[in-house]
């Protein structure tokens, strides 16, 4: 299971804690909503493939190009996606 996945199950399980229990937590629900934006967010960029963003967190992250994903054209290697 990666982190996003993680993230997904805990926003997911807390939504439901503050929907079935919002008395319990309106003395901090402000901070957990901020918290459920901050882990939205970074599952964003945790689930954007390097290719899609030239600038974002895996800029410098090394392609991979598996065997079956390119194919070679008149000396040009050309990348499947």
């Amino acid at each position: 299971m990666a982190i996003s996945d993680t993230l997904s199950d805990a926003a997911f399980d807390i939504r439901a804690m503050l929907a079935n229990q919002p008395a319990m937590y309106e003395p901090v629900r402000g901070r957990i909503e901020a918290l459920l934006t901050e882990m939205d967010s970074l599952r964003a960029v945790l689930d954007t493939p390097p290719y899609n963003d030239p600038t974002g967190p895996w800029a410098n992250a090394r392609e991979v190009a598996w065997a079956d994903a390119s194919i070679s054209l008149g000396g040009m290697r050309l990348l499947l996606a």
